[in-house]
């Protein structure tokens, strides 16, 4: 029997998906830093979570924007452990900190539904996005190496932030009910600013260090 050019692609889709999970399994078990291997993990786990997307389950999305945001504090947490300088440890804790009010909102939210298939109203204060940019000043900046280990933590970062975007995004944009719909454009938002807040530091971390080495041609 002939494949349909969808069967194929579908198939070469679940390869593709699988073997990136291996991939990132085998890295993670190899990774000694810890933070590496973090990242490797979640990598992986994301690879098995893609399979149920497709499934437009309230509680199960639910579920995963609950797993995304408790990995973004175990990661947050364990780079802050690992940071030596004081002014980067406290950059962490505060992003670490965030992800815990995150999990809370959605487990909140997650027992309502449960209960009641309602997802509990909010009003535009307690949706707030305020992220604190002032955390962005040159002492922290000057306390980041470009090619150290927070730094490879803020690359880390970025990655799942995407993610949580792509999730939260996606969402909004397919519910139905309302407050279900502002709950994930909130989070959407919320982890934009993490985004563009990391990677600024990214930037004027990388500026930094070809810089001071004269690695600009103009």
């Amino acid at each position: 029997m002939v494949e349909t050019d969808t069967l194929t692609i579908l198939k070469r889709a679940i390869l593709l998906e699988t073997r990136g999970k291996a991939f990132y399994k085998k890295a993670a078990e190899e990774a000694d830093n810890p933070v590496v291997k973090e990242f490797f993990e979640t990598m992986a786990a994301e690879e098995v979570e893609e399979e149920i997307m497709s499934e437009s389950d309230t509680l199960k999305i639910l579920k995963r924007a609950i797993l995304l945001e408790i990995r973004g504090k175990a990661f947050y947490k364990k780079a802050a452990e690992e940071a030596d300088n004081p002014v980067v440890k406290e950059f962490f804790e505060t992003m670490a900190a965030e992800e815990v009010s995150h999990v809370k909102i959605l487990s909140e939210q997650y027992k309502s539904y449960q209960a009641n298939n309602k997802f509990i109203p909010r009003t535009v204060d307690e949706y707030s996005a305020d992220v604190t940019d002032q955390i962005i000043t040159d002492k922290l900046k000057d306390n980041i190496s470009a090619a150290g280990f927070e730094s490879a933590a803020i690359s880390a970062a970025m990655g799942m932030e995407e993610r949580a975007i792509k999730l939260y995004s996606q969402r909004a944009d397919e519910a139905t009910d309302l407050n279900e719909k502002a709950l994930y454009r909130w989070l959407a938002d919320w982890e934009i600013q993490h985004l563009e807040l990391l990677a600024k530091i990214d930037k004027e971390v990388t500026e930094t260090i070809w810089n001071d080495n004269s690695f600009w041609p103009f």
